[in-house]
């Protein structure tokens, strides 16, 4: 169906769709991925934030494209279970991880830990250990201002480059982070 046959379609049947109704194109969501994809090396994981969407058959359908999922939350998990998205297929980000939170993920086994602040690492570093183990990456704000987006300031988003080399450094020294 052509997008003026679907319009055509929907407008006949307006009266029966319940709002909020949420409409997803598969090719549109299939050449938005291989347009991101072709900007990568091919061995780039890329991962689909539920904080976009997080309806299961959304999520369930970037993975059979190969993105995993992104999530920030326990119910963000929680969604992710439900589509049927694999542990090492999520990544964990958010600005608030408890340790309780990290060890839980960090039991599960994820693709990584996205750390945004000082006091993250110090609890992931408490959770890890020869049983748990995480893989790391560091969001770092580069206190820059360019093209109307000011990360020059003070964040609760990020690391400065100053704190994200200290725990990269740590990083190599500590045999249950990567």
């Amino acid at each position: 169906m052509n997008p003026s046959e679907f319009i055509s379609w929907l407008s006949q049947r307006a009266e029966h769709i319940r709002t909020p109704a949420y409409i997803y194109s598969e090719s549109a969501l299939d050449a938005a991925l291989q347009e991101l994809r072709d900007l990568f090396p091919d061995d780039v994981r890329l991962f689909y934030s539920l904080k976009a969407n997080p309806q299961p058959a959304i999520v369930r359908y970037m993975l059979s494209l190969g993105a995993g999922s992104e999530i920030a939350s326990a119910g963000e998990r929680f969604m992710c279970s439900i589509a049927g998205v694999p542990n090492g297929d999520i990544l964990v980000g958010g600005v608030s991880k408890s340790a309780d939170y990290l060890a839980s993920a960090c039991d599960q086994k994820p693709a990584g830990v996205v750390i945004e602040s000082l006091t993250e690492w110090s609890r992931l570093r408490e959770v890890v250990s020869a049983r748990l183990q995480a893989q790391v990456l560091l969001r770092v704000n580069p206190g820059i201002s360019t093209g109307g987006l000011d990360m020059a300031g003070d964040s609760q988003f990020g690391l400065s480059v100053d704190q994200a080399l200290l725990i990269a450094k740590e990083c190599r020294r500590n045999p249950d982070t990567e």
